[in-house]
């Protein structure tokens, strides 16, 4: 079996979302043992390790937002969402 090292998936839709809302993002792919991390503007975000990231929204948090999705079963596979 051959895979390329990471894959881009379809990107996160966009969100209008007002300061003091709820921010909801949440992104579903098949398999088990998937380990997931979601990042703001290219930095890692602290905690955010499940397929769903949840906050309150600040002005501070406007930016592009993105997911990784690796598994030790494919421990070369990285599938990236598009931004």
């Amino acid at each position: 079996i051959t895979y390329a090292p990471q894959k881009t998936i379809s990107a996160l839709p966009n969100q209008s979302v007002a300061v003091g809302e709820p921010l909801n993002l949440t992104y579903t792919i098949g398999g088990t043992g998937n380990q997931y991390q979601w990042f703001k503007d290219a930095a890692l975000i602290g905690g955010a390790t499940s397929n769903t990231y949840t906050k309150t929204f600040a002005l501070t948090d406007v930016g592009d937002y993105y997911l990784q999705i690796t598994n030790p079963a494919a421990p070369l596979l990285t599938l990236l969402t598009g931004t």
